[in-house]
């Protein structure tokens, strides 16, 4: 017998005399083994760490120019805005004073005051409203045109929101994976019965497919929500993209400025009944077109990633460590062991399927 042999349980139960060997177990070569599986464990961690440090410092980078270059382009609007708002109070005061005879002192009061009772005004949380602060709720949106102001409401908030997020998440993923899925297929039922080949790259045709449908989405629904809400073009592209990516700014809302026209009049409620329907819908596809976007990205630099860095997958550490090659459950390993016999040594291969009793995880 070869010193410093292994054997697997399963195949130690195959020797013809297997009590001339003792009992054996799976790691009997010694320390040597696991000093390479932390070798390689040792090896992913610092591929992770470094990936990790790059990722975050672009990160912090893109945030960094993104405030310089935001900063550059408002800041001029910003102080236009500010010295309009200056000469607008000074010519009203100015007006009072010749008008009214009042100080200065009687005037600033009488703006706190105009401006407190402005914004005082809110939803009136019909039941319009209250489907939409649902629905930004659940989808994480949040304008923040809308939101409750008793307690009772902000503790039920954040019980609905714990609760009704996950069961959002997972519908939404569902769905975008169902996409995903469907655009693959089509895929490859096209490459297959027109283009008469093997399918390939699908995962990157899939990516480029979802995004393609994604760009076609916001594009027509600027177009429709534009002729509801009486925007640009360019300003219905903007609030389509705040909304598929949940940053929710709230600057634009839809159907926020009919529902000030006035409440129970017949066309304003058909026409506020109609916009909050295609944007809930809208919203809904858009959310799981973006959910499959990033389903198709995901799967596609899985299937790029080096094996060296893929986590969770089965390693023979006792039967292939020389080996040190992946294989998955249901594939077949074929190793060499001997066994005693009257002529001496005789060395056999014995073929294991889906005996993992000797696995590890790195």
């Amino acid at each position: 017998m070869k010193k410093g042999t292994v054997f697997c349980r399963e195949d130690f139960l195959k020797l013809d005399h297997p009590a001339r060997y003792g009992s054996l177990n799976c790691f009997s070569r010694g320390n040597s083994l696991r000093y390479s599986t932390m070798s390689r464990c040792s090896k992913a961690t610092r591929q992770l760490l470094r990936t990790t440090s790059f990722r975050v410092l672009a990160f912090f980078l893109l945030a960094a120019l993104g405030a310089l270059v935001f900063a550059e382009v408002e800041r001029p609007s910003a102080k236009s805005r500010l010295k309009s708002k200056d000469e607008k109070l000074a010519s009203l005061q100015n007006e009072m004073e010749t008008e009214y005879n009042i100080t200065q002192e009687e005037f600033e009061r009488f703006v706190n005051l105009s401006s407190e009772a402005l914004s005082l005004d809110g939803p009136a949380w019909n039941y319009f409203d209250g489907l939409q602060y649902t629905f930004e709720t659940l989808t994480t949106i949040g304008y923040g045109a809308i939101s409750p102001s008793t307690r009772l409401g902000q503790a039920l908030c954040i019980v609905f929101a714990v609760l009704g997020i996950p069961v959002t998440i997972l519908a939404f993923k569902s769905v975008g994976e169902l996409i995903r899925i469907g655009i693959s297929s089509a895929i490859a039922s096209v490459e297959t019965k027109c283009c008469r080949r093997e399918p390939n790259h699908v995962e990157v045709k899939c990516a480029i497919a979802t995004f393609l449908l994604m760009v076609i989405m916001l594009l027509s629904g600027a177009a429709m929500q534009s002729n509801f809400d009486d925007w640009s073009y360019l300003e219905a592209c903007y609030f389509w993209v705040v909304t598929f990516t949940t940053i929710g700014y709230g600057d634009y809302i839809a159907g926020y400025e009919t529902s000030k026209k006035g409440t129970g009049k017949p066309k304003v409620i058909v026409i506020r009944s109609l916009n909050l329907a295609f944007h809930i819908a809208w919203t809904t596809i858009g959310l799981c077109v973006f959910s499959s976007v990033l389903n198709a990205a995901a799967a596609f630099i899985e299937k790029r990633a080096p094996a060296e860095r893929r986590w969770g997958k089965r390693r023979c550490c006792c039967c292939a460590g020389e080996q040190e090659s992946e294989f998955e459950k249901g594939d077949t390993l074929e190793k060499d062991i001997y066994r005693p016999s009257t002529n001496g040594r005789v060395r056999d291969k014995v073929q294991r399927r889906d005996n993992y009793n000797c696995m590890t995880y790195v």
